[in-house]
């Protein structure tokens, strides 16, 4: 049974979030989401980092909401 929902989770989650994830990876415009001060790179735009951050994580939202006719029963 375990092996099963690993399975079919993965598949899911493949199929769900796997566009975003290939996206993000290979775009170098959206990749710098870091909004930590201490850690921000010098040079770095600490409100384009958090824009980026909030596009990023309203589109893996709206990929779970729209990702329901996908999800393993």
């Amino acid at each position: 049974m375990e092996a099963f929902l690993k399975l079919t989770g993965t598949e899911y989650l493949h199929a769900s979030l796997g566009p975003f994830i290939e996206h993000f990876q290979r775009s170098e415009d959206v990749c710098d989401c870091e909004v930590d001060p201490m850690k921000l790179s010098s040079g770095a735009d600490l409100s384009k980092n958090q824009q980026n951050l909030r596009m990023a994580v309203d589109t893996v939202w709206k990929a779970i909401l729209h990702s329901h006719s996908m999800f393993p029963v």
